[in-house]
């Protein structure tokens, strides 16, 4: 706007002065036009003083093009800095999650070695009872069988007594035993009074001995003990047998915990390979689309830069232009007062001089020229202020669509930590890991999947051995 007054009042100058070379007029008059011409000039001088101290600024446009520039550029190097520091912080916590159930893989792996340690000193042990119950028995049936040969010499020499009995019995008579053995009993009360009686008693023991019957107690005590001890080897072995079957089944529930564990430990390996690939492929993929970014707004910085260089240069031509018209001007009004004077003071060659000065309209239509280069920069600067406008408004649209990009990544990043933190708990891990199971046991379609599949869940929810039995019958 500034440029199109500055461009009306120097064309109304210069009408005004070339229409004093075509218009024969007094000299009264035309000193009087002189001065008005010259106030005019004046005026036009400070206008154009104002509007090249105003041109001098930089116009609002650029400067607003500028400051959107700088905060467009402060808002990209903010963003990208947020993004850095969430991936490093991404990074960081996958890097601890890992660490984690590494911690975590060891911990089983150290637990997996320590039953692995306690079933092989319960196989030892085992080994050592069994072992030991050969033993027992290989001693037991080795005593049974001396144990039957004395028997069998027993009962012969019981069945020898017993015929030398019978042949005593037959020569000897009943009644004539009987009163023996009554008197017998009547001796042995007076022998154990007399004994009583005497100041040192005598051992009278050996007395009531009688042949063939002094061992029989011995024997019977000999019996009673082997009986005993037979007794106890017979309670040690049903022990050690109950030992064995508890050791076995306690052996056979760590296989199978073993196993299930095992199967986690593989499981929760191949899971936290998965995680660390998807962090790493999630990562590279921020790096590049980081990288893409930075590129696309270094070219667009730079693309500024060059149209606000390119229009600063604009501009500076400009200036130079309309200085270098001022200053033509200045000296041809100069050439023109001094024409005045002389005129006014030799009236004679007013006319030769105004034919002389016929030469002006050129420097007129050269202004005509300049005026409409200007005009056609000035639509030229329009059309380039629209254009960047327009490339405002896409930076504008593509940052609000980078925008609600970043957040649904950073929504999609909190979702996966979130879900990594859900695994990171015991019962997390454990109910991830059941689902994994309870999804591979519904798609398995052979019976020894299965079955497998159902072992680890019973496993993992502590099935009982009937509950265990019955979901097996009824697969």
């Amino acid at each position: 706007m500034n440029h199109l007054h500055e461009s009306f009042y120097q064309k109304e100058a210069l009408l005004m002065i070339y229409s004093l070379y075509l218009l024969p007029e007094s000299q009264a008059e035309l000193e009087k036009r002189v001065r008005d011409l010259s106030s005019s000039l004046e005026a036009a001088q400070r206008r154009l003083q104002r509007a090249e101290a105003r041109t001098v600024e930089t116009p609002a446009l650029l400067v607003r093009l500028q400051q959107k520039l700088a905060l467009l550029e402060q808002s990209h190097s903010v963003a990208i800095r947020e993004e850095q520091i969430k991936a490093k912080r991404a990074e960081e916590s996958a890097r601890k999650i890992c660490a984690r159930q590494e911690e975590r893989v060891a911990l089983l792996e150290s637990k997996i070695a320590e039953l692995s340690e306690t079933v092989g000193q319960y196989d030892l042990r085992r080994r050592h009872d069994q072992q030991l119950i050969q033993q027992l028995k290989d001693s037991l049936n080795g005593r049974l069988m001396d144990k039957i040969a004395a028997n069998n010499d027993y009962e012969d020499a019981a069945e020898a007594q017993q015929k030398s009995e019978t042949d005593n019995e037959k020569l000897a008579d009943s009644e004539y035993l009987q009163t023996l053995i009554d008197k017998i009993h009547i001796l042995k009360k007076e022998l154990i009074a007399e004994n009583d009686k005497l100041g040192s008693p005598i051992d009278i023991s050996s007395v009531f001995k009688v042949q063939g019957y002094e061992n029989i107690h011995l024997k019977c005590r000999e019996e009673y003990e082997s009986l005993k001890l037979e007794y106890e080897m017979y309670k040690q072995q049903a022990k050690v047998r109950e030992v064995g079957d508890k050791v076995d089944s306690d052996v056979g529930d760590l296989k199978s915990e073993i196993a299930v564990l095992v199967e986690k430990v593989e499981t929760y390996k191949m899971m936290l390979e998965e995680e660390r690939q998807d962090k790493l492929d999630t990562l590279k993929l921020y790096e590049e689309k980081m990288k893409n970014e930075q590129d696309y707004h270094k070219e667009i910085t730079s693309d500024l830069k060059t149209r606000i260089q390119s229009l600063e240069k604009q501009v500076q031509t400009q200036r130079e232009r309309y200085a270098a018209l001022l200053d033509e001007t200045d000296n041809y009004i100069r050439a023109r007062n001094e024409r005045s004077r002389r005129v006014s003071a030799e009236d004679a060659p007013f006319k030769d001089g105004m034919l002389n000065d016929v030469s002006a309209p050129p420097h007129m239509l050269h202004y005509a020229h300049e005026l409409a280069r200007k005009d056609l920069d000035i639509s030229q600067l329009r059309k380039e202020k629209h254009i960047m406008e327009g490339q405002f408004r896409d930076c504008q649209r593509d940052a609000t669509i980078e925008k609600e990009r970043f957040k649904e990544v950073i929504r999609t990043l909190k979702e996966e930590i979130d879900r990594l933190r859900r695994i990171q708990s015991r019962e997390g891990a454990n109910l991830e890991y059941l689902k994994n199971v309870v999804m591979a046991y519904l798609m398995s379609t052979d019976y020894a999947g299965r079955r497998h599949m159902l072992n680890a869940i019973a496993a993992v929810l502590h099935f009982t051995t009937n509950e265990k039995n019955m979901v097996l019958t009824n697969l």
